[in-house]
C-alpha cells in the first residue's frame, strides 16, 4: 500500500473516531440521568394504567461501546386490588442491557451482549371471577393492522443473567397458587428465526411451591 494512502485512512480513521466519541458525548450530556429518568417515568406514565417509577435511567454509551446500554434501577408497579398478596405487582432493583444499535438499525439482527437482572420481585393475581393485576397496558384501537409478527433473522445473546427472582402466582378462579424463590438463570444463545440454534442455560432457585384445589 501506498504511504500517502496508509496516511489516508488512518487520517480517515482517526477523524471518524473522534466524530463518533463527540457524538457520544453530546448524547451523554443531552440525556443525563435526571433528564433522561424524568421522559421516561413520563412516558410510562401515559402508556400504562398503573402507578410506576424509575429511581434512575442511565446511557452507558462508554462502557458498552459501540453498543448502546440502559442501566435502570428500583423500578416498580403499583396496581392495587383487592386480594392480592401485595399492591406491588412488580419490582426491580436493577436491570442492565447492552445492545447492537448498528446490527439491529442494518439488518434487524438483535445482539444483547449484556442484559443483567438483579432483584427481581412479582405478585400476580387473578380474582374468583377472572379479573387480574396485571392487564395494565392500555387496548390498542388500531383494529385495521394484520400484519403477523416476526423474529428477526437472528438473535445473538451473548450473556443474560438473572439473580435473586421471586413470584408469587395465585389464581383463585382455578384454584391455583404458585412461588418461586431466589431464582438464579444464566443464559448464553444464538437462534434462528426458526428457534434453531444453540443455547446454555444455567438454573439454580432456593424453592419452589405449587398447589392446586
Amino acid at each position: 500500500m501506498k504511504k500517502w494512502l496508509k496516511i489516508t485512512l488512518i487520517s480517515l480513521g482517526s477523524l471518524l473516531g473522534l466524530l463518533v466519541i463527540a457524538v457520544c458525548v453530546a448524547c451523554w450530556l443531552i440525556f443525563t440521568p435526571a433528564r433522561l429518568t424524568s421522559i421516561v417515568n413520563s412516558l410510562t406514565a401515559k402508556y400504562i394504567n398503573a402507578e410506576t417509577h424509575f429511581d434512575k435511567v442511565d446511557l452507558t454509551l462508554f462502557k458498552t461501546f459501540p453498543d448502546v446500554g440502559v442501566d435502570i434501577h428500583d423500578f416498580y408497579v403499583v396496581n392495587p386490588m383487592v386480594g392480592a398478596p401485595s399492591d406491588t405487582l412488580a419490582y426491580v432493583s436493577s436491570l442492565a442491557v447492552g445492545v447492537n444499535l448498528r446490527e439491529f438499525l442494518g439488518s434487524g439482527n438483535i445482539i444483547v451482549r449484556k442484559l443483567c437482572l438483579d432483584n427481581t420481585k412479582a405478585n400476580i393475581f387473578i380474582d374468583d371471577k377472572g379479573a387480574n393485576n396485571f392487564s395494565i397496558f392500555p387496548q390498542s384501537s388500531d383494529t385495521t393492522s394484520s400484519a403477523p409478527f416476526s423474529l428477526p433473522d437472528d438473535i445473538d445473546i451473548s450473556h443474560v443473567s438473572v439473580k435473586d427472582f421471586n413470584c408469587i402466582f395465585i389464581d383463585e378462579q382455578h384454584g391455583m397458587n404458585a412461588q418461586i424463590d431466589n431464582l438464579s438463570l444464566a443464559i448464553s444463545a444464538a437462534l434462528r428465526n426458526t428457534l434453531s440454534g444453540k443455547a446454555d442455560i444455567d438454573v439454580s432457585v432456593d424453592s419452589i411451591a405449587f398447589a392446586m384445589d
